[in-house]
């Protein structure tokens, strides 16, 4: 922390904060869990709160004595007191309001504060601020997973403004916040539409009222079915040998990157020009190519783009050449994120030692193929859907941004709010 409090704040340990003790969980068997009338939260919901509600908590068997000594009321902060990843360690969260009974397990810790000193849900955001993320992890122990107690938590120094500055600051942030939630909301309905909207088109078609029975099941009369073999004139590989990375060079393609349909070169790993210029051209990516992870995490799908670098592929990712006299690039994008392809890739892969996709079985992958004229429609439907959840997305992550931004000016006192007045300018639109 700052070695001075801007003025009228004060520094304090998180112990000068609490009412009582902190306590850790309850540790039950698991004869006890799937009965009773109270709810057991795990740790589970404070990697995924977003994901999970305080309701889909597991149901737990208690005694009254237990019932007393765990429950949970709003305003609890909780910390995560083991993680696997040290990263994890000492996670925390606000308790939501709920109306019914709420225990907590054996891996996390509950803090209650005095109200008279804090605001909850400023101190939940203060917490999880870049500075004192920082400060837990130099106190958690790392082992076989990383850990904190009670002490270490207890000992955490706090730049804690008055009442009425927390509550304008918690104010600004829990109005970002809603935006954040909106806009992901909206993402996740997109989503669920470009799913949809992929079983119907890529089965069905448009405005087909006559269906056949086909290898891959039902298509439309004067659909045809034919290998990946067939549709395209290569399917190869990358790089086979791992090269010296450097900072500064061509971007190397080995998976990661790829992010729903585009490829992230900012995560790549870099080979020089002159180990670039020395891989055979057959495995250098072209625009309107395919390529698809092919080991580890198999399936993931991008379309070669003529915005994108020149860049090369490990032996990871297949590269798909279409043959263009017998299918449009973005349709055969779309295939091989599709369920029908999914299955194949199931049925397919090797797992030895990890997932691997032989090209020879990629190559005899069997997709439903339309004439090109439906082929772009289709492409051309699904992209629009594509192309607003990635404008979601930007937008998204321009928020996160702002958030991160105003988190380190409000919550160190870097820049101060007027507590007479709040007019917030954001807006979920």
């Amino acid at each position: 922390m700052s070695s001075e409090a801007p003025e009228g704040w004060i520094k304090c340990k998180y112990e000068s904060l609490l009412k009582g003790k902190l306590t850790n969980g309850l540790y039950k068997h698991a004869d006890f869990y799937g009965k009773g009338n109270a709810k057991i939260l795990d740790i589970g919901y404070l990697f995924n709160k977003d994901k999970t509600s305080l309701e889909g908590c597991s149901q737990i068997e208690l005694t009254e004595t237990e019932r007393a000594k765990y429950k949970l009321q709003f305003g609890d902060i909780l910390f995560n007191r083991v993680s696997v990843k040290p990263e994890g360690v000492g996670l925390c969260v606000l308790v939501e309001e709920h109306d019914f009974d709420l225990v907590f397990e054996s891996n996390i810790i509950k803090s209650t504060l005095n109200l008279e000193h804090t605001n909850p849900l400023y101190t939940s955001y203060l917490l999880n601020s870049e500075v004192l993320r920082k400060a837990i992890f130099i106190r958690a122990k790392i082992t076989a997973q990383a850990s904190i107690g009670q002490e270490d938590l207890l000992s955490l120094e706090l730049l804690l403004p008055p009442l009425p500055e927390q509550q304008k600051i918690t104010q600004i942030l829990t109005s970002v916040d809603e935006v954040i939630e909106k806009t992901q909301a909206q993402i996740d309905k997109l989503k669920d539409l470009k799913t949809a909207m992929m079983q119907e088109l890529l089965t069905k078609g448009i405005g087909h009222l006559e269906f056949k029975d086909s290898p891959v099941g039902k298509i439309p009369v004067g659909w045809e079915v034919k290998t990946i073999e067939e549709v395209t004139t290569d399917v190869t590989y990358g790089l086979t040998v791992r090269p010296k990375y450097i900072n500064v060079g061509v971007p190397l393609v080995s998976g990661k990157e790829c992010k729903d349909g585009w490829l992230d070169f900012s995560i790549s790993n870099k080979i020089s020009v002159s180990d670039f210029g020395a891989l055979r051209p057959r495995s250098l990516p072209k625009v309107d190519d395919v390529i698809m992870t092919k080991t580890g995490t198999v399936g993931r799908v991008a379309l070669v783009r003529k915005e994108y670098p020149a860049f090369a592929i490990s032996q990871n990712v297949a590269l798909l050449t279409p043959n263009k006299s017998q299918i449009v690039p973005e349709f055969l994008e779309l295939l091989l994120t599709s369920q029908k392809i999914k299955e194949q890739i199931r049925l397919g892969i090797s797992t030895l030692s990890i997932p691997d996709l032989q090209l020879g079985v990629l190559k005899n992958f069997q997709i439903s193929l339309p004439n090109q004229n439906e082929q772009k429609e289709i492409a051309r439907i699904i992209t629009c859907t594509k192309t607003k959840i990635n404008s979601c997305n930007n937008k998204l992550s321009s928020i996160l941004s702002l958030k991160k931004g105003l988190m380190q000016d409000l919550l160190t006192g870097k820049v101060r709010v007027n507590t007479d007045q709040f007019n917030s300018s954001l807006s979920a639109s």
